[in-house]
């Protein structure tokens, strides 16, 4: 949970309160300034519908999180630079165009605004993963290791299960 009183940025996201995990979603403030504790945020790109929803039960179940999808590269960045996102998970291939998800994690290392927000690749292929973390990506996971409760790669990430 984020310790609203350190005073020191999140060394994953950059933003608000550094802590330990984020297992309750991030800091976001309130009108009055006063921190809200809300779901963590994932935005999964270029998932089949099959697979996204079949991620958006395990982390929703395990991690109490709220899941937002996008297609394209390009539907991905206006998605996250409309709104605060903890986690962006990317398929290695996208379903929808065949884009390739390295693609989009170049760019969004590459953008100021966004570089902040911590990335994984879905991939089974440790060549990809490496690729991946060569570019500034959180180590990911496959979407078999999803069969299991427990996904080291998130569980690192958001700390526990809620």
């Amino acid at each position: 949970m984020i310790d609203p009183g350190s005073g020191v940025a999140h060394p994953l996201t950059g933003r608000g309160p550094a802590s330990n995990n984020l297992s309750y979603g991030s800091a976001r403030s309130s009108a009055q300034g006063d921190p809200i504790m809300d779901k963590p945020r994932i935005l999964s790109v270029g998932q089949c519908s099959f697979d996204h929803n079949s991620m958006t039960r395990h982390l929703s179940k395990t991690y109490g999180a709220e899941v937002a999808g996008a297609n394209t590269l390009s539907e991905a960045l206006v998605t996250l630079r409309a709104g605060e996102f903890d986690l962006v998970l990317v398929n290695r291939v996208f379903d929808g165009d065949g884009s390739e998800g390295l693609d989009l994690i170049r760019a969004i290392k590459a953008d100021p605004e966004l570089a902040h927000v911590p990335v994984m690749l879905v991939s089974n292929y440790e060549d990809a993963q490496a690729e991946a973390q060569s570019l500034g990506a959180l180590p990911g996971f496959g979407k078999t290791d999803l069969r299991h409760d427990h996904v080291p790669a998130l569980e690192t990430l958001f700390a526990r299960p809620v």
